[in-house]
C-alpha cells in the first residue's frame, strides 16, 4: 500500500519495475501524480505511485498502448481476430485473399451477404435477389 517516507531511490526503482521513467523529480509522497515514460513504447502518462499494479490486468513492463498492443497480437495468434477473408468461392473453389472487415470476410463479400443474402451473389452468374430465410 502506500509507503510513507519513500526516498527517490526506492520511487525510481518501482519505476523501473513497470518499465517506466520518471520526467520530472519525485515530489516524496506516493499519492500524488508523477509525469511518467514508458520504457518500450515512450508513451507519457501520469501515475501515482501506490497505484503502480493496482490496475486490472497490470503487467509489470507494460504500459497501456503496449499492452493494448500485446493483448492485440494474442488474439490474432489464438484465432480470436482473422486477419483476410476465409471465404472459398462455390464455383471456382478459390478461397478469397481479400483483407478481412467484419464477420469472417471482407468488406465486398460482407455488403453482398448483408443485401442479398448471399456473399457471392451476383459473381459466377449468382442471382442477386434477396434470399428468403426458408
Amino acid at each position: 500500500m502506500a509507503s510513507p517516507g519513500l526516498t527517490a531511490a526506492e520511487a525510481e526503482a518501482r519505476l523501473k519495475a513497470y518499465n517506466l521513467k520518471s520526467r520530472e523529480p519525485y515530489v516524496n509522497s506516493t499519492k500524488a501524480y508523477w509525469k511518467t515514460q514508458c520504457l518500450t513504447c515512450g508513451h507519457k502518462n501520469r501515475k501515482r505511485l501506490n497505484h503502480l499494479g493496482l490496475s486490472k490486468g497490470a503487467v509489470p513492463g507494460e504500459c497501456l498502448p503496449c499492452g493494448r498492443k500485446a493483448r492485440y497480437q494474442t488474439m490474432i495468434d489464438s484465432g480470436y481476430i482473422r486477419l483476410r477473408c476465409e471465404l472459398v468461392d462455390p464455383n471456382t473453389g478459390k478461397r478469397c485473399n481479400k483483407p478481412h472487415k467484419s464477420r469472417g470476410m471482407c468488406d465486398p463479400h460482407f455488403r453482398k451477404d448483408v443485401k442479398y443474402g448471399d456473399p457471392f451473389a451476383g459473381d459466377n452468374g449468382a442471382s442477386k435477389r434477396r434470399k428468403s430465410v426458408e
